[in-house]
């Protein structure tokens, strides 16, 4: 048998069975096959069998151990971590957090000087609106309006229907 790098696992503390994704071991080139006692992985050019697995008395299909078979787990780092959990906070300002003792149960990090989030990237990004064609000189000369509804719950003398108008020169919303 052939030996199979699975990636882009999600790994789940509580979870009492390992599971594999069909679709991403069909999206890396290789054929299920489907028996009633069992299911082989096959490379889908070559034929080869990857993965030999055997059918429980629970209908679950379990992978066949194998004493040289191992798992890589790669875990990510602790900064990079709480940076996320936190709403992408800045470094600077979460070893200050942390060194306050402000939130409990965070372990030490350490401040990374020369660190790019792709999402922080993103998100700082300059964005471009479109000009307004035509500019107002005077209020209700041009507004806006939205009809919203029906909504779950009646509001206002059983109405489950609004409607908002907002003039665009003095920007006073109406409802």
């Amino acid at each position: 048998m052939e030996k199979v790098k699975i990636e882009e696992i999600l790994f789940i503390v509580y979870l009492k069975y390992s599971l594999l994704s069909v679709i991403q071991i069909c999206d890396k080139d290789n054929d299920f096959i489907f028996k009633k006692h069992c299911c082989e992985i096959r490379r889908a050019n070559s034929g080869k069998l990857v993965v030999h697995s055997t059918r429980t008395s629970n209908n679950l299909y379990t992978l066949v151990k194998n004493t040289k078979d191992s798992c890589l787990l790669e875990q990510e780092d602790v900064n990079w971590l709480w940076h996320k959990r936190l709403g992408h906070f800045n470094f600077e300002k979460l070893v200050k957090i942390i060194s306050r003792k402000v939130v409990r149960d965070i372990t030490c990090i350490s401040n990374i000087s020369n660190h790019i989030c792709p999402s922080c990237q993103k998100g700082k990004e300059i964005r471009y609106f479109k000009v307004k064609d035509y500019y107002t000189s005077k209020s209700l000369e041009l507004v806006y309006t939205n009809l919203y509804g029906p909504t779950r719950i009646q509001i206002i003398n059983y109405h489950r229907y609004f409607i908002l108008c907002i003039d665009d020169f003095s920007r006073n919303t109406w409802v």
